[in-house]
């Protein structure tokens, strides 16, 4: 921890009091502050280890585990950040702890809950881990997770969820766990009284991504079909609102029993609700996807954006960053109708020069989540951030990397829980002295570290060329992962994970009561 700490220091040391420019700085500075964010990401990482283990979240003031996904969130979100920075040591036990079977899995049958947020961290975590380290157990384990979540997904949208929460148990090697939560999920569904709600577009049409990749490396299409098979409806909703000509977003909730307060008629920007659907849109061309219909749905997005102002909350912050990934990325398939190269670049850095800059001026440094006296509070969100990543990864401009590292000072100052070296939330950024919020969410870790270190690194350390990012920040090759480097670990997932345990259990309970019986009854006769 003190080296750390050193490490720290020396960092901000190397930037001249006030200055924030890169020719003061130098590029000799970079690695420094490189070293000086993986530092940070260890520190975190064992705070959570320390005092979370085992749980999903730490809430690094009072220093105890939080469960909300019941999947320890954090430890499978970080893993290929800890590969990706290098600290192997943290990354490796990680794993060993990951792949650790349980009795019941994870989450446990009778705990629901966000089948969405469970997608992106938990398979797409896995995932990202084994496209960065080859590691062929850690796709077994994502397609493990994947089936829970196949399991549960809609096969039409007028379907979906109507709790937003669902009961995850696996369907092939707990058939009866699974069939048991269904009915509970369904039972609790037409209660009388019960909270309904609806599930949003992004909540809905942000699985494409991670699956398709899932389908490629497994050679399984099942889980591209699934991702398709909900796009497809998406794209004709799209298409009876005008398609390209479309004056409005795209609906923006779908279930039953939805249509309360409106809901059925609202719509989905580039904000909550919607944010990950759109990026999936561009990011899935890029991983091998040759549906026109989504590249047309994405040269939509990005002209909308180009004559459109974002909306006040800070997850829009990313899209900066996605327009000017579409407007460099070599693989998306274009059309006489995407907008040109040279304007949608010269958008994206009027987007984060102009509104996203101005977010982050602040007392503090930091940005709010939303706009307004009730929105002063900081939950460590990467996509300001993100954008920055990508505008310097696509222009090759320094003032990108001069903005992340002023971030990440205020990070420092601001956020740092001296006791442990975690990080937490801030209240009120508009405070100079800001009372720290209890929380800090798995994707810190997995996403705003993330993203700060690369930032901070050489251009060609994992190439937009080559490499995604997910909605949640985990790396997928556009590539087949074991065509172009080395894999270790079993090709083939281990045959007990498709062993249906509960019924051989149930099985061989029923046999040793038979056996029981017997033995009684001859006993009595005997007798």
């Amino acid at each position: 921890m003190k080296a750390t700490l050193v490490t720290l220091t020396l960092a901000l040391a190397t930037r001249a009091p006030g200055a924030v420019d890169a020719q003061s700085a130098g590029r000799s500075a970079w690695p420094s502050r490189a070293k000086a964010v993986r530092g940070a990401l260890k520190d975190a990482f064992r705070a959570y280890e320390k005092d979370a283990s085992g749980f999903d979240d730490l809430a690094p003031v009072s220093r105890r585990g939080v469960n909300w996904l019941h999947s320890r969130a954090t430890l499978v979100d970080a893993l290929d950040s800890l590969y990706v920075v290098g600290l192997r040591e943290d990354y490796e036990r990680a794993v060993t702890e990951v792949l650790r079977p349980t009795l019941v899995g994870e989450p446990p049958f009778w705990q629901s809950v966000s089948v969405f947020e469970y997608h992106i961290r938990v398979v797409g975590g896995l995932l990202g881990a084994f496209e960065v380290s080859g590691d062929r157990r850690l796709l077994h384990a994502a397609s493990h997770a994947a089936d829970r979540v196949l399991s549960v997904l809609p096969r039409k949208l007028g379907d979906a969820y109507t709790r937003t929460r669902q009961r995850l148990a696996d369907p092939y090697g707990r058939p009866i766990l699974w069939l048991v939560a269904r009915i509970i999920d369904e039972v609790q569904a037409r209660w009388p009284g019960q909270n309904k709600n609806c599930a949003s577009l992004a909540g809905v049409g942000s699985f494409g991504l991670e699956l398709r990749v899932l389908s490629r490396e497994t050679g399984d299409r099942t889980y591209a079909a699934a991702a398709d098979r909900i796009f497809d409806q998406l794209h004709e909703g799209w298409a009876e609102d005008g398609g390209s000509t479309a004056t409005r977003w795209t609906r923006g909730f779908y279930g039953k029993n939805c249509n309360f307060n409106n809901r059925l008629h609202a719509r989905r920007g580039l904000g909550s609700g919607g944010d990950s659907f759109h990026e999936y849109l561009l990011k899935e061309q890029l991983v091998g996807d040759a549906s026109e219909d989504r590249a047309a749905m994405y040269d939509w997005v990005e002209s909308r954006l180009m004559r459109e102002a974002l909306p006040n909350e800070h997850l829009a912050l990313f899209a900066p960053g996605m327009l000017a990934l579409g407007a460099t990325a070599s693989k998306r398939r274009r059309s006489a109708s995407s907008t040109s190269r040279a304007r949608a670049l010269a958008r994206a850095r009027e987007l984060v020069d102009g509104h996203g800059r101005d977010w982050y001026r602040t007392p503090t440094g930091l940005g709010a989540d939303g706009k307004g006296e009730e929105n002063r509070w900081y939950a460590l969100r990467p996509e300001y951030v993100e954008s920055l990543f990508y505008l310097y990864r696509t222009t090759g401009d320094e003032v990108y990397r001069d903005r992340g590292w002023a971030v990440f000072e205020a990070l420092v100052t601001h956020c740092r829980v001296k006791a442990t070296g975690a990080f937490a939330g801030l209240k009120d950024v508009r405070s100079p002295n800001p009372e720290q919020d209890d929380a800090m969410p798995s994707f810190f870790l997995a996403e705003t570290l993330k993203y700060l270190y690369l930032l901070f690194s050489e251009r060609d350390v994992y190439p937009l060329d080559d490499w995604v990012f997910t909605t949640e920040a985990h790396l997928l090759a556009t590539e087949p992962r074991c065509d172009r480097a080395a894999c270790s670990g079993p090709a083939r997932p281990p045959r007990w994970r498709r062993l249906p345990l509960d019924v051989v259990v149930l099985l061989l309970f029923g046999c040793l009561l038979w056996i029981r019986v017997r033995r009684r009854r001859r006993k009595e006769r005997t007798v």
